[in-house]
């Protein structure tokens, strides 16, 4: 992650550069939003790209390699030496970690609720805290002593918590949380593998960092083509 300091220093040359009358580059009057003026040409501004949206984005591929458990040996040392067995998603940072670590770990709200896993046969999914399910992670209503007393555990994927086709969990459940009850209608696929899947309001699609950028951005709402054509006549 960059330092706050070296991107407001890199965007504050950027606008000088399309604000500057003079061929310095001197600090020019801005004469719209620095936000609007990064947002897409269809929501009326010039398509640039702020770069601290576009560091975070290209950051969240590091978390996306964790929770899909890419296959290299940087994950298995992330596993091994700081998650330690505990679920990235829940884990703590320790102060004595380094600047770097932490400040990974400090995107997880900003991407957590954008990766979805398409459960199959729900032997990669955690149970209790991934996005599987349109009720969200279910550890964020049952607390870990409630799972344990029910004789689960926080490892355990969603197919261990699934028998015969149906759920495995005791009956006092339904009463306790009436939430569950929509989870009668997902079903686990044996021969079909998980998949996980960036998800941008209902739209679900393949990783990649251009639709990370697209859902964290920010947004103008509607088109705005009488703004955009006044705007694109002040620069000209």
């Amino acid at each position: 992650m960059l330092p706050a300091r070296i991107i407001n220093e890199l965007e504050a040359c950027m606008r000088n550069f399309l604000w500057s009358q003079e061929s310095s580059f001197s600090n020019g009057k801005s004469k719209v939003s620095w936000k609007v003026v990064c947002t897409p040409k269809y929501e009326g501004g010039l398509g640039i790209r702020r770069i601290g949206d576009m560091n975070k984005a290209l950051m969240s591929n590091h978390i996306w390699s964790i929770v899909s458990k890419w296959d290299s040996l940087w994950v298995e040392w992330v596993y091994s030496y700081r998650l330690k067995g505990k679920n990235f998603w829940v884990c703590k940072t320790p102060s004595n970690c380094c600047w770097s670590w932490r400040k990974l770990v400090q995107l997880k709200p900003l991407i957590r609720d954008h990766i979805w896993s398409e459960v199959g046969n729900g032997a990669k999914t955690s149970a209790w805290f991934d996005y599987w399910c349109d009720i969200g992670p279910l550890g964020d209503f049952i607390s870990p002593r409630t799972i344990s007393d029910a004789d689960f555990t926080l490892d355990d994927t969603v197919a261990n918590i699934y028998s015969h086709g149906s759920w495995s969990w005791p009956m006092a459940w339904i009463d306790l949380f009436p939430v569950l009850i929509q989870l009668d209608q997902v079903h686990l696929i044996p021969t079909k593998p998980d998949r996980l899947l960036w998800r941008d309001g209902s739209e679900k699609t393949e990783f990649s960092s251009s639709g990370v950028w697209h859902s964290i951005r920010h947004k103008i709402g509607a088109t705005l083509f009488g703004f955009r054509n006044a705007f694109l006549g002040m620069l000209l």
